[in-house]
This record gives C-alpha cells, sequence and structure tokens, in this order.
C-alpha cells in the first residue's frame, strides 16, 4: 500500500494515483491510495521495470506472480475514472476488477518474454476471483509462461481430505493451461505455512497427498515456502522420496526413517508422535474443498507463530473474532457458509478432539528426546548447511518443538472460541430478560479466564525451557528473538486477564 512507503504521497503526480475501497477497511471509510494499473504512466513504468529485472538478474529464471497489482489491491472502478472506463463487467465496487487484474498481468509478462522468450511467469491466477468473474480474468490474460493453483481454488494447503472435491477455477485453470500449451503447478505445502508451527513434522499426510496428486494426473508441483535447510525437516525428506515413489507404504517407510534419524530406542516414540499428528489432521476429513485450519488465509485459527498468538480472551474478543470473520467473508463471499460455523459448539468440538491428538503427540515427541542418543547422529543430511550434522536427540528436540507449539496454541485457540460463545451467550440471555442465565454463563467465563491463565504460565514455561536450548533455531524452530517476544506477549496477556478477573470477580459476588 503506497500509504506504508517511506516518502511523501505529494510527490506522486495525480495521474499515477487512483483509490482502492478495501475489503477490510483502511484509513477514513476504508480508503487507500494505490498506484493505478490503467495509468498510462503507471503501465509504462511497470513495463520498464519488468524487463529491467528481466535482463539485469539473468539468474533468475522466473517468478511467482501473486494476483492483485503492485502490493496493494487495484483500484475501486467507482472510485477512479480510469478504472471505470475498463471495467465495463466487474461491480462498481469491487476490489479486485477482473479486468484490470487480466490488463496488469499480461503487461507484465509481455515484458518479461520481451526480454527473454524463455522467462517462467508463473501466474498464481484463482486467488480473490471466484465463479464467472474467474473464468473471463483467466481467459483474458496472456503470456504467462506457466500457472500455479491449488485443488481449493483459493490459498495452499497441507492435507487432502478423503472428501476433497475440485474447485470450479482448478478445473478451468488446468485445462486452459493444456490448450496454450504451458505446465499447470499444483501449489502444495509440506513444510512452513505461516499458519502452522515452523518445520512441524505431519508425514503421514505428505504421503497422502503426494499419492492422491500422482491420481488426479498432476504432473507439476510447487511448494509455497519450501523447507528450512537448516531443519532437515521429516517432511522435506517425505516429499522428497514420494515425489519419486508415492505407491510405497507410508508405514514401512516412516518406521524405517524414524529409525534411521532417531535411533531405535526413540523411533517408536516418534513414528507415535507422527500418528497422533495423522489423527489430529484427519479431524477434518470429512470436511468438502477446505479443511480450514490448514489453509493459507485462516490466520485467526493458526497454531504458528507468524501471526502472533492468539488475543487474550477479555470480551472484547467477540468483536475480533466478528470482524475478522466478517473481512474473511468480504474477500471471499463464496465461503461465508462455512465461515459462520466457526461460530458454532460443533465447530469448537471438532477443534478440541484435533487438539487432543496433538497432545498426545507432543507427549509421544518429548518422550523420544529422553530416549534419543545424544552421541549418534541423524542418518540422513540431505540439506548441507553450515552447522554440522545434529544428533539423534537434538534432532528429537527439532520435532517435538514445533508439535508442542501447535499444541499450545491450539489450546489457546479453543479457548478463544469457548469465551466467544460464552460472551455471546450471555448477551442474548440478558437481551431476552434471562438474568439467571446471562450470569450462569459470566461465571463459567471466569472459570474459562481462570483455566486460560494456567494454559498461558505453561506456554511461557514452554518458551522459557526453548530458550536455554542453544542454539535455539537448529533445536526448537524458533530463533532466540521469537522467543523473547512471544514471552512478552503472553506475560502481558496474563496481567490482562488477571487485572480482569480482579474486578469483574468483585461485581459478580455483589
Amino acid at each position: 500500500m503506497l500509504p506504508s512507503l517511506a516518502g511523501d504521497l505529494g510527490k506522486y503526480p495525480k495521474e499515477v494515483l487512483g483509490s482502492v475501497r478495501r475489503p477490510w477497511g483502511g484509513a477514513t471509510n476504508g480508503m487507500d491510495t494505490t498506484l493505478c494499473v490503467s495509468s498510462p504512466i503507471v503501465q509504462t513504468n511497470l513495463h520498464d521495470m519488468m524487463r529491467k529485472f528481466v535482463r539485469e538478474y539473468p539468474d533468475v529464471k522466473g517468478f511467482q506472480f501473486y494476483d492483485m497489482d503492485v502490493s496493494a489491491w487495484l483500484c475501486t472502478p467507482e472510485l477512479c475514472e480510469r478504472c471505470k472506463i475498463v471495467c465495463k463487467d466487474s461491480p462498481p465496487n469491487a476490489f479486485n476488477p477482473w479486468e484490470t487484474q487480466a490488463r496488469l498481468v499480461t503487461l507484465l509478462a509481455e515484458a518479461a518474454r520481451a526480454e527473454n522468450p524463455d522467462f517462467d511467469f508463473r501466474f498464481w491466477g484463482p486467488i480473490h476471483y471466484h465463479g464467472e468473474h474467474f473464468k473471463r480474468m483467466i481467459l483474458a490474460t496472456r503470456s504467462y509462461g506457466s500457472m500455479v493453483g491449488s485443488w481449493t481454488g483459493s490459498d495452499r494447503t497441507i492435507m487432502v481430505p478423503d472428501a476433497a472435491v475440485f474447485d470450479p477455477a482448478f478445473i478451468l485453470s488446468r485445462k486452459i493451461c493444456d490448450e496454450r500449451g504451458v505446465p499447470f503447478y499444483l501449489v502444495y505445502e509440506a513444510n512452513n505455512l505461516e499458519l502452522t508451527p515452523r518445520s512441524l513434522p505431519f508425514p503421514f499426510h505428505v504421503c497422502d497427498a503426494l499419492k492422491k496428486y500422482k491420481q488426479w494426473g498432476i504432473k507439476y508441483i510447487e511448494e509455497g515456502a519450501g523447507p528450512v535447510p537448516d531443519h532437515n525437516t521429516i517432511n522435506s525428506l517425505v516429499t522428497r522420496d514420494f515425489q519419486w515413489n508415492p505407491d510405497q507404504s507410508p508405514e514401512k517407510y516412516l518406521a524405517d526413517l524414524s529409525r534411521k534419524q532417531f535411533g531405535n530406542a526413540a523411533a517408536k516414540l516418534m513414528y507415535r508422535a507422527w500418528e497422533e499428528m495423522e489423527k489430529a489432521f484427519d479431524v477434518w476429513n470429512d470436511v468438502r474443498s477446505v479443511p480450514f485450519t490448514l489453509e493459507g488465509s485462516q490466520f485467526h485459527l493458526c497454531m504458528g507463530t507468524a501471526f502472533g498468538t492468539p488475543p487474550a480472551i477479555l470480551p472484547d474478543v467477540v468483536k475480533f473474532y466478528d470482524d475478522l470473520l466478517r473481512i474473511l467473508t468480504n474477500v471471499e463471499p463464496w465461503l461465508a457458509d462455512g465461515y459462520e460455523k466457526h461460530k458454532t459448539q460443533e465447530f469448537l468440538d471438532r477443534m478440541g478432539v484435533m487438539n487432543a491428538h496433538f497432545a498426545r503427540a507432543a507427549e509421544h515427541a518429548k518422550q523420544a528426546i529422553a530416549a534419543a542418543s545424544d552421541k549418534e547422529f541423524i542418518g540422513i543430511y540431505y540439506y548441507e548447511t553450515a552447522t554440522s550434522r545434529p544428533t539423534c536427540k537434538q534432532y528429537a528436540e527439532l520435532n517435538y518443538a514445533p508439535i508442542a507449539i501447535g499444541d499450545a496454541l491450539c489450546r489457546q485457540r479453543c479457548n478463544m472460541i469457548r469465551a466467544y460463545l460464552l460472551l455471546t451467550g450471555m448477551e442474548r440471555a440478558r437481551a431476552s430478560g434471562d438474568e439467571k442465565s446471562a450470569r450462569e454463563k459470566e461465571k463459567l467465563y471466569h472459570e474459562l479466564i481462570r483455566e486460560d491463565i494456567g494454559i498461558q504460565e505453561q506456554f511461557c514455561e514452554l518458551l522459557t525451557g526453548f530458550a536455554k536450548m542453544q542454539p535455539c533455531y537448529t533445536r526448537t524452530s524458533l530463533m532466540e528473538k521469537e522467543i523473547a517476544n512471544l514471552l512478552a506477549s503472553t506475560k502481558e496477556k496474563i496481567l490482562k486477564l488477571k487485572a480482569y478477573l480482579a474486578i469483574s470477580d468483585k461485581r459478580l459476588t455483589n
């Protein structure tokens, strides 16, 4: 977004600026300023920049272009006279007009290939477009060298449920690529999707996904973030071997891999941890199209630390949760029914079952650390880095840490939803004049806060232990600074929760 860049917007000529009303708001009335891709000046500048990049960085053979425009949304047609002329079909209040998106991608792709015909301008097309508008956008876009998409028609996902159904955008993308003779890459994430703890091991679902991709006739796979070389992750090792032979037995392969990496004593324990991880994700195996907690944009329920920790479960958590779901619905209105289910008890119950499996996985993985040797080294060291080959114990620590983080944050997410249900239930009870029911729910809410304080304190203990494990990054998956920041934010939440109880308990007893 231009306002976030250093510098004075007044230095930009008016002829290059446009306005957008973002789906989640922004400045006054949700308005923001962006470069207008319908401006001839902007088009010339982008064309020249693209050619310069390809020309001056010849070792870069291609890149992936995520949809939308220059670090922002496209102009909203009703707010931009230039885009209003171009966008004859998109709604006047659209934050993502398909016409300007198609023109932008085509312009950049043509510029890149004019400089180097072999440059692979890889277009990730389906995001933020759906239905007929996606179809028109993707048919009008030209000159890209390959396309990227997910079977969900949306963002990345790390598992493929048995109930998976191809999104029409996925089907159409493959068809168009076949017709145009360009590769179609299925975007796949097995290592470091921002919603999961860094280098989280879930090898059974890696095996399962790659087998299903072969059955679907997928020729090309692209990982979004990719592995962390320093971690030599289990998932990356499994991906390497199962891409070549996805029909081999996961059970036999993973049992052998666990022995090579952790030693005979710890192997069975870590294998059990992986089995529990499989069961945790299988909670969503009957969810068609999008297994929500694992899908790219569902950051309100993530188990990783990339977006920080869940908020304190104070009364304003209701607004926090409602606002996030409203934003996601605005961006992807075709998923509105699914987002509404995130506010239900049935949804919370599934989260609880997933968390129970995470907890058991963490316990098995922790036991594996005690059983692993600190003298023997891991058998497979595929990613050679500046660090030395880890011992079996150090590698067991690295596999335990992200599972323990996922367990801790999943507990916090469950409590966030419990608080939401109790607080909204209290509000409904009071609105109907049922003060007795409201006070009962309020007592349960206070009990939940006390429980959550204990969970936050346990998370602090976990992080404090991680901080003592040097080097932190290759033993816990977290940097020292990350651990310090997580500790600080968690301690701040504990203080807020205790302060709220100190005041609210007195009111409730009067």
